[in-house]
């Protein structure tokens, strides 16, 4: 079976190599799907289905099974990809599909600073204000895409999010699914709990819920 990554817009090449060590160290290595979203953010719905449909093609020319790990808006093209033939089950990992509401986020913000001061803050990819606009374009189109289809979405889903997380609303996430998708709190305020001292923890889960 194949083992898909498909990263946040902000992830860095350290932060990448940082992931896919991981896996790696695990015993269980993941392919990035892409992580040049400046390229999709210039093309229309079909042109990044399209894409993705082929990219995964491309990935898994090995293997008829694909297992899809996902992160923050990845998880918005991770609900396109889902539709490809081979694509057997789906973890997202942050999810955006809504956003916290203000009093949420209040309450989120205060359980990070006094759990997790210890924690550093994660690194943003440096980019000019035109190159944020075509990205913050393509999550929210790809964000709503995910949020017309997500509920036909047939196979297997998993969720982890953290605890002091301020993109991402716990009341959302519950909503996610059915009683059968299993929604996993993380204690870190990482918006990627893979980056945090728990990465190698979920990957070991993850390795387990595969069957390997």
């Amino acid at each position: 079976m194949e083992k898909i990554y498909i990263p946040g817009m902000s992830v860095t090449r350290k932060e990448e190599g940082k992931i896919k060590k991981i896996f790696r160290d695990t015993g269980m290595p993941v392919e990035f799907l892409t992580n040049e979203y400046l390229s999709l953010s210039k093309m229309s719905k079909n042109n990044i289905q399209k894409f993705i449909m082929e990219r995964i093609n491309f990935i898994s020319h090995r293997h008829d099974v694909v297992h899809l790990i996902c992160h923050s808006m990845g998880c918005n093209l991770g609900v396109i990809a889902s539709g490809h033939p081979n694509v057997e089950s789906i973890t997202f990992i942050s999810p955006e599909f809504s956003s916290p509401t203000r009093l949420e986020r209040q309450a989120i913000l205060e359980v990070a600073s006094q759990k997790y001061q210890h924690e550093q803050k994660e690194s943003l990819k440096a980019r000019s204000l035109g190159e944020q606009l075509l990205l913050v374009g393509l999550f929210l189109r790809s964000r709503r895409w995910a949020l017309k289809e997500l509920s036909s979405v047939e196979i297997p889903m998993r969720v982890y999010y953290s605890e002091g997380d301020p993109f991402v609303s716990s009341e959302e996430i519950r909503k996610i699914g059915d009683f059968t998708t299993k929604k996993i709190m993380v204690e870190t305020s990482y918006h990627n709990p893979l980056l945090s001292e728990k990465g190698p923890m979920l990957v070991k889960q993850l390795k387990r819920y595969y069957g390997e």
